[in-house]
């Protein structure tokens, strides 16, 4: 389950769609719900050590549903609640089933699904007429591997996470095999990462690797594994280059070479494991007093750097570099990407900042900020999210909602960490830090990027830190959780699961509701809208989509009166101030078409006022 789960869900678009992430969320509520209530689950006794982590998930789902009291959007809070919950069931999922003798497997199946989705994705650029048109590269003209998640920092983050299991099991893992299996695997990993052409992910791979030497008992095998995996696809990457068309990711010409030289550096990888390991490698330690020496010269040698950069003034280029409007970045090519760390990241973060400024104990309401940036116009770009958690949580949850986000992290790190006492076999010591590396990798790339929008990637950096944990957790024997409590906890759990049922429902009534529209069927859309209606009740969308069935009907007094419900509903939107300002145009109400319009400009700095083109950006801005 640990394998194939995260892996079926990055293959449908890494669970960002609203219908399949609520699926997903669903099914393992539900689950959970049959494990309780059937006595079969929990695996394990509870270990006291979870319940910190615990306590301040369960805050921040509570912060994030009390946030409808204050919220610019129902809709979208309700979306986010979905999310937090959905992620809450992964963990529990983890804790409920494993103990200390499985919670190896487990970290062995969550390796294996990650390492090989890594090399499913470097195929579909050698190989791409074997795979879905790639409409993202075609839509924005873009060179960047996004395969299978159609976003290339989510592949980055996951090829990131799955070079630090990798290597990590390639320096624990008792059978030779499983050694020359996982390091085998680790290059095909690493070009992934290349073709992101991500700034991040070359920085979640240090990361990586760092956390993997901090927590693995077998640092010198580690170490040497680092360095063959290194040069293999170091080999890969120059041969990459070598040839245009998977660089540029215009054609697949050239992937059978990279292919074979891939199957020949990985194939050096798997001997260089069992070499390793024959060698006798793991009996290798490092002293307590060579640690320290080694710790404290790592630490001089990084004050030293920060100092030559501070005093030679790059530090000082590199942060106005990242401050610069200059959107270079954004538009450059392959690895011209990696020689400037200019974007839109700085506006981002200020923009979200600034929401904070505004309200700092609630917070805008989870799911705004896309509203807040359009009211803040700093670029002509819309933008749903903060390109960060952490700072997309200070805007939308305030500080109690950072304060319990970042309890909750701190909480499942120290779980994880925990658990290492209590282990002492050298395969269950491997898995535990492949575990914790892969979260560390996660944590940091959550705070410069969206990956929490991505549930398949999130399932496997808090389900790694999950499994991690439940290093320290007894087996059971008979039944831990009786009578009410059992039942009680089952009925939680359905509960959770239910309430994704109205994302479900409504998401998918309203794309039919579209489709019918657009085949001339005005009655189904109708219907269907009604239905999107009665699922979600606090949501203005299906109002929306009810009211724009009704204006093709020519019924424009109808859909007036539901435009104005939804902007009552959800009044930082701007596109219901604009489609109402063309229906009133419609009606011949001129003055309150201009009054709509003028509330549109204010929410959304490139909606254009203008009467002509109601409900567009302009045009050069679309």
């Amino acid at each position: 389950m640990a394998a194939t789960l995260p892996f079926w869900l990055a293959l449908q678009g890494g669970g960002f769609d609203a219908v399949v992430r609520h699926q997903f969320a669903l099914v393992i509520w539900w689950a959970i719900a049959i494990g309780l209530l059937a006595g079969v689950l929990p695996r394990a006794r509870i270990h006291h050590n979870l319940f910190w982590p615990a306590l301040a998930l369960a805050g921040l789902i509570a912060w994030t549903a009390l946030s409808f009291a204050w919220t610019e959007s129902d809709e979208r809070t309700y979306e986010e609640l979905t999310r937090v919950i959905g992620h809450a069931g992964v963990i529990c999922a983890a804790w409920l089933t494993l103990n200390r003798y499985t919670f190896a497997a487990a970290a062995g199946g969550l390796t294996t699904g990650a390492l090989a989705l890594a090399s499913l994705a470097v195929l579909s650029r050698l190989a791409p007429s074997g795979f879905p048109v790639d409409e993202v590269t075609i839509a924005l003209d873009v060179d960047r591997l996004n395969y299978p998640f159609d976003y290339w920092n989510a592949v980055a983050a996951w090829g990131s996470m799955s070079i630090a299991a990798g290597l990590v099991w390639s320096a624990h893992a008792r059978k030779p095999f499983v050694r020359a299996v996982a390091l085998a695997a680790v290059p095909t990993a690493a070009l992934a990462v290349y073709l992101t052409y991500s700034r991040a992910g070359v920085a979640a791979v240090a990361i990586g690797l760092l956390a993997a030497l901090a927590m693995s008992r077998n640092r010198w095998t580690l170490g040497a594994h680092i360095l063959a995996a290194g040069a293999a696809a170091g080999v890969a990457i120059l041969t990459t280059r070598g040839q245009p068309m998977i660089a540029d990711a215009t054609g697949g010409e050239g992937g059978s070479t990279i292919a074979v030289v891939l199957l020949l550096a990985c194939g050096a990888c798997a001997g260089v494991a069992i070499a390793t390991q024959l060698a006798g490698f793991d009996r290798l330690r490092i002293g307590k007093k060579q640690a320290k020496v080694g710790v404290g010269a790592v630490g001089t040698a990084v004050l030293v750097l920060l100092v030559l950069g501070v005093a030679s003034g790059h530090l000082s280029r590199a942060y106005d570099e990242f401050q610069s409007d200059d959107l270079v970045a954004e538009t450059a090519r392959g690895t011209d990407r990696l020689n400037t760390l200019g974007g839109d990241r700085d506006e981002l973060w200020s923009s979200a900042v600034d929401a904070f400024s505004g309200e700092k104990l609630t917070g805008i309401g989870p799911g705004s900020f896309e509203y807040w940036w359009s009211r803040d116009g700093r670029e002509a770009a819309p933008v749903e999210d903060a390109h960060s958690l952490y700072f997309e949580t200070l805007a939308e949850l305030g500080l109690p909602g950072l304060a319990l986000l970042g309890a909750f992290i701190a909480g499942l790190a120290a779980a994880g960490l925990r658990a290492r006492s209590r282990l002492t076999d050298e395969t269950d010591v491997g898995a535990w830090a492949a575990m914790l590396s892969v979260f560390a990798v996660f944590v940091v790339y959550a705070g410069v990027d969206w990956l929490w929008e991505y549930p398949s990637v999130t399932a496997v950096g808090l389900g790694a830190a999950a499994i991690a944990s439940a290093g320290s957790l007894r087996r059971s024997r008979g039944i831990p959780i009786r009578g009410k409590k059992r039942v009680a906890a089952g009925l939680v759990a359905l509960v959770a699961g239910a309430s994704q049922v109205p994302g479900i429902v409504t998401t998918e009534r309203l794309r039919q509701s579209e489709e019918a529209l657009a085949s001339g069927d005005t009655e189904s859309a109708l219907e269907l809208a009604d239905d999107a209606r009665s699922a979600q009740r606090w949501a203005a969308s299906p109002l929306a989509a009810r009211a724009l069935a009704e204006e093709v009907r020519g019924n424009l007094v109808a859909a007036r009166s539901d435009l104005i419900d939804a902007r009552d509903i959800e009044p930082t939107n701007w596109l219901w101030a604009a489609q109402l300002a063309r229906v009133e145009l419609a009606l011949g109400n001129r003055v309150a078409a201009e009054r709509a319009a003028a509330k549109a400009s204010d929410l959304n700095k490139l909606f254009d006022p203008g009467l002509r083109r109601q409900g567009e950006p302009k045009g050069e801005e679309r």
